[in-house]
């Protein structure tokens, strides 16, 4: 929801692991307003492209192996020990502070 506060034309889609919190996310005023959907299955987001992909929780059972087909940028927050799985699957490191690492799929 952050995200769309700073860029109100931004497109977002989500996932929530959690169904009693992805409920009450659904129910948040602001999807009147900004563009924000929530995904019940995991697995549609395998079916878009998207211009960045955020994974800051990794309580899903996410295929990161398919990430090079869902987006050519990956950014993982709190998530560094997914770096190398991201890394077998055709990405490189374009930038890494803190615990913040940004991915872009190899050309």
């Amino acid at each position: 929801m952050l995200l769309s506060l700073q860029e109100s034309q931004r497109n977002i889609t989500s996932f929530i692991a959690d169904n009693e919190k992805r409920s009450v996310a659904k129910t948040n005023h602001y999807l009147k307003k900004r563009s924000i959907s929530y995904v019940d299955d995991l697995n549609t987001i395998y079916q878009n492209k998207y211009d960045v992909v955020l994974i800051s929780a990794i309580n899903a059972e996410i295929d990161l192996n398919k990430m090079n087909i869902v987006s050519d940028c990956v950014i993982l927050w709190n998530q560094t020990e997914l770096k190398e799985i991201l890394l077998k699957a055709g990405f490189s490191i374009s930038n890494e502070e803190n615990r913040i690492v940004v991915l872009k799929k190899k050309a």
